[in-house]
């Protein structure tokens, strides 16, 4: 193999990966250098927060105490009207900014979009308060488009088929979307729930 055929393959499987090398290392040392390259952003508040925002922050700053959670979500329900309530459904991904008292707790669970967790479980125990007011607003949810709040509509309406409320109505409806939805997860879930209450 001619000499200059051997330095050309030298350079190729060699000399490029180690000059991207070292200008990754570059670049990286770079960004070392500027301190708050890896601070986190702190949320802009450019706007109030709304009634909606307000009544979340109540509920979910509870997230840590099930009892005081349950409680302050009734507390809510009790104050605003359901027509009022609905506008939470709203907030299912525009989350309140978090108060800053909540992000050490928050930041114990390491968890990407654990702020949207709270948030939503928030929006949905606020609204089970509402008994079968709030079922038509869940239907659409927990049957509709794959999303984060698809299993917990499907938790809630398992809540209040366990409590009798519009029990039979449930029923049908999850075991008409069991048949239909292509998510296996979801219909071995529903399917076992529905075992407690009918037969094959």
């Amino acid at each position: 193999m001619p000499v200059k055929m051997k330095v050309f393959l030298v350079l190729y499987f060699f000399g490029i990966p180690l000059l991207v090398g070292f200008l990754i290392y570059f670049k990286r040392k770079k960004l070392d250098a500027d301190k708050n390259y890896y601070a986190p952003k702190k949320q802009k508040q450019n706007r109030a927060i709304t009634k909606e925002e307000k009544n979340i922050i109540y509920v979910a700053s509870a997230f840590e105490n099930k009892e005081l959670f349950s409680s302050r979500a009734k507390e809510v329900a009790q104050t605003i009207e359901f027509d009022k309530a609905i506008k939470l459904k709203d907030y299912f991904h525009n989350n309140p900014p978090v108060p800053e008292d909540l992000q050490q707790p928050l930041s114990k669970y390491g968890i990407l979009g654990v702020w949207m967790e709270v948030c939503q479980n928030s929006i949905f125990e606020i609204l089970y308060n509402y008994n079968e007011k709030a079922i038509p607003i869940i239907y659409p949810i927990a049957f509709g488009v794959y999303d984060w709040t698809q299993y917990k509509a499907i938790d809630l309406l398992f809540r209040f088929m366990k409590e009798g409320i519009k029990k039979d109505e449930i029923i049908a409806a999850l075991k008409k979307f069991s048949e239909q939805t292509s998510d296996e997860y979801l219909k071995d879930q529903i399917k076992n729930e529905l075992s407690k209450y009918i037969s094959d």
